[in-house]
């Protein structure tokens, strides 16, 4: 609330100094950029989004890939001796390994599509929630920039009715000395 009466206070100052005044819709522009209140709840839509995009991937299944490489210094040897070649190895020296996993959730109970659910409506009530600050906070900026607006017209109505005034006092007073 003080954030916006100081923005009318800028807008009726800088028409009291002979500049050109903010209009309504300037001081709507400046109330929806600077107002604590709607960045906040601009914040919790963006958690609400987030949110919703978390649970959005936990239903769809999840790749992952695996890599290895090992090497043995000592190869062990069969007990036998083939004819010609000696005795075979019982491995190799270089191993290398590769894994591909998809992990599918397949029954979850519903739980996965209610707290999908339950995100999505929690993102709606935070739009709407965003959505009723912002149209109170143009609804008192255009409430205050109004009755500024009346207050400034009801000062020049008095400034021009003690003119009138003196201009009858001025009036009676020539008809009064005009009369003796």
């Amino acid at each position: 609330m003080l954030q916006i009466a100081g923005l009318l206070l800028l807008g009726v100052l800088a028409a009291g100094a002979q500049e050109p005044a903010l209009s309504l819709e300037d001081l709507w522009k400046l109330a929806r950029q600077r107002n604590l209140g709607l960045a906040q709840q601009e914040l919790l839509r963006q958690q609400a989004v987030e949110e919703l995009a978390i649970q959005e991937v936990e239903k769809r299944p999840v790749l992952s890939t695996q890599a290895g490489y090992g090497y043995t210094s000592e190869v062990a040897r069969l007990p036998f001796e083939l004819p010609g070649g000696g005795r075979p190895a019982a491995g190799t020296r270089n191993r290398y390994e590769a894994a591909v996993l998809v992990e599918q959730p397949l029954y979850t109970g519903g739980r996965l599509g209610q707290q999908s659910e339950a995100a999505l409506q929690l993102l709606r009530a935070q739009e709407s929630q965003q959505q009723v600050v912002l149209e109170q906070l143009l609804l008192q900026v255009g409430q205050l920039y109004y009755q500024i607006q009346l207050n400034q017209n009801q000062q020049q109505t008095l400034v021009e009715a003690r003119e009138r005034a003196g201009l009858h006092l001025t009036r009676a007073r020539a008809l009064l000395a005009a009369s003796q």
